[in-house]
């Protein structure tokens, strides 16, 4: 008799981790949040612990969610920027960063072929 109520309180709290799974991913569907795993090297791992307390001037460190969210969305500004600055290129003349999409690349006076490195993290 104890097995089968240890199988259904086994059987209940399954269901209730289910429901409390389904029920955390509707949320986060909808507030527009998308879950993103990474896995990290140790060292690369104490420098975000490291950075997000540094990091955090009020006292409270960062998350390491609002840590890589601010990085993502600084890059994007910074990234942004960059492209403002780019013109046109030297060789086609055509706005940048597409250009040419690589027909002249190799070409010295091409964009793509020295500095659309500029771009690169």
């Amino acid at each position: 008799m104890a097995d089968s109520s240890d199988e259904r309180k086994r059987k209940a709290a399954r269901e209730r981790k289910r429901l409390s799974r389904a029920n955390a991913a509707e949320r986060r569907n909808s507030l527009g949040l998308s879950r993103v795993e990474i896995e990290l090297p140790k060292a690369v791992n104490d420098q975000l612990e490291f950075l997000r307390h540094a990091r955090g001037i009020s006292g409270e460190a960062y998350t390491p969610s609002e840590y890589i969210k601010d990085l993502i969305l600084n890059d994007a500004k910074q990234y942004q920027s960059q492209i403002a600055a780019l013109g046109c290129c030297g060789k086609c003349k055509s706005p940048l960063p597409d250009g040419c999409e690589g027909t002249f690349q190799g070409d010295s006076e091409c964009w793509r072929t020295r500095q659309s490195k500029e771009l690169l993290l």
